[in-house]
């Protein structure tokens, strides 16, 4: 059997999720874990949020033995279809110093967005 393409070319990183999205906003981050294979998930209760390391196509290829760099995700909620269905865009960028929140959802009703210093 042949190895993964985000296996073999050492896709790995890191990200966070806030907890309270984890409870509020499951449905939205579906998306998000529908693009990684997670191999690592660990609560940190000083920021609480779950860490997590993963493989994915979406992040950079990496040496072996290099420390594993550390993503943001941004969850973009589209405008609802007339079925009721909103899309979903989900993209993972490297956190190069303090480039913002680690985990945003943006949706068109501000009251909902919360995001991860």
């Amino acid at each position: 059997m042949k190895e993964s393409a985000m296996i073999s070319e050492n896709r790995v990183g890191r990200f966070s999720i806030q907890r309270w999205l984890i409870d509020h906003r499951a449905d939205e981050l579906t998306v998000i874990f529908g693009r990684v294979v997670i191999v690592r998930a660990e609560m940190m209760f000083d920021r609480d949020s779950v860490e997590y390391t993963a493989y994915s196509s979406d992040f950079e290829p990496m040496k072996k033995g290099h420390i594993t760099p550390e993503y943001n995700v941004w969850v973009e909620v589209g405008e609802e279809d007339e079925n009721g269905v909103c899309p979903l865009d989900v993209k993972f960028r490297l956190a190069l110093g303090d480039l913002g929140p680690a985990t945003k959802i943006i949706s068109k009703d501000s009251e909902h967005e919360r995001s991860q210093s």
